[in-house]
């Protein structure tokens, strides 16, 4: 059979998505869809962890809990897959890079007739094709990781901080990327994160369960700064605030 489908990793933010337990295939599209489609970087424990294109960041007993898989069985099937020439693992001292081998043919941003390869003839006048604007939103989303690169240098790598920000970028119950919140224009600082951890102190808040319920909401047009929405939602979550820093 031949031909091919496009798959936006919005695929996440379908309840159906998680619903049953995952068997080989739909672990493998969810490591295709996991990978970084460009180079990235995150950190986890304050460290920064560069990725290239067709690599994760993920270590076998955080995507056994994602499958709902055992380890043992997560491990068995990982050795499968690199026996079979269809990834590498890499261990650093924070986690484990899982790179895809040739990822290029399951991401080409080719025309859909059939051939992956295939190169787009000419330039689409008007309205951006698809394509362009997966582009573009590639390029918003290491705006937004070179945004908290900077603001992490500034908070002098203050581990509270960076532990935030692993939860937007992933480190979460939800197990994916916060993307509601990190499509906002306006992201948060390190200046905002201590009147949001004063609060939390104050009065014993959960800022990553606030923060999930933000991904879920529906309306996130409505709203443009995540201080600004975290406040909303920690004011009806815990009525017993009343002072921010």
């Amino acid at each position: 059979m031949e031909g091919w489908i496009k798959l936006y990793r919005k695929i996440f933010e379908n309840p159906y998505y998680f619903s049953e337990k995952f068997c080989r295939n739909m672990a493998w599209i969810d490591l295709l869809l996991l990978a970084n489609h460009e180079p990235g970087f995150f950190y986890k424990r304050g460290i920064k962890v560069e990725l290239k294109a067709g690599q994760l960041g993920y270590d076998t007993a955080s995507l056994a809990k994602r499958w709902k898989w055992s380890r043992n069985k997560c491990e068995r099937w990982f050795r499968e897959l690199e026996k079979d020439n269809q990834i590498v693992r890499q261990k650093t001292n924070v986690t484990t890079i899982i790179s895809i081998v040739k990822y290029n043919i399951y991401q080409s941003k080719g025309k859909a007739n059939g051939n992956p390869n295939e190169k787009p003839k000419g330039k689409p006048k008007g309205k951006a094709n698809e394509h362009e604007q997966e582009y573009k939103e590639g390029k918003e989303e290491i705006i937004y990781s070179n945004f908290y690169d900077s603001e992490i240098l500034k908070s002098g790598n203050n581990e509270n901080y960076i532990s935030i920000v692993e939860v937007l970028f992933g480190k979460n119950n939800l197990m994916i990327p916060l993307t509601v919140l990190l499509s906002m224009p306006t992201q948060l600082s390190f200046t905002q994160f201590q009147k949001i951890w004063y609060v939390k102190e104050k009065y014993k808040i959960n800022i990553t369960q606030i923060f999930e319920k933000m991904q879920d909401w529906g309306n996130p047009k409505k709203r443009t700064t995540i201080y600004g929405t975290f406040q909303t939602f920690a004011k009806n979550q815990y009525p017993q605030i009343t002072e921010w820093k």
